[in-house]
């Protein structure tokens, strides 16, 4: 039972890092956008958080799409 507890949370943590990662190559202004929200969204996490973490990979989703559009963040 620990050791598949482990496993998981050793994935949860590379899928994190990994879009992470994507935030770093976003342009500056949305990078500094996100920074701004999703310090926000975690001072309002309850538990573990694992519950916004959808909600961030949905948000990094957005704004690569809306970056590689060419439109502006503000």
């Amino acid at each position: 039972i620990m050791q598949g507890f482990f496993k998981k949370m050793i994935a949860d943590k590379k899928e994190y890092k990994q879009h992470m990662a994507r935030v770093k190559v976003l342009p500056e202004d949305y990078r500094f956008v996100f920074e701004k929200i999703h310090g926000y969204m975690w001072s309002f996490a309850g538990g573990d958080g694992s519950d916004m973490l959808k909600t961030q990979y949905e948000l990094i989703e957005l704004f690569e799409v809306s970056a590689a559009d060419g439109k502006h963040v503000l």
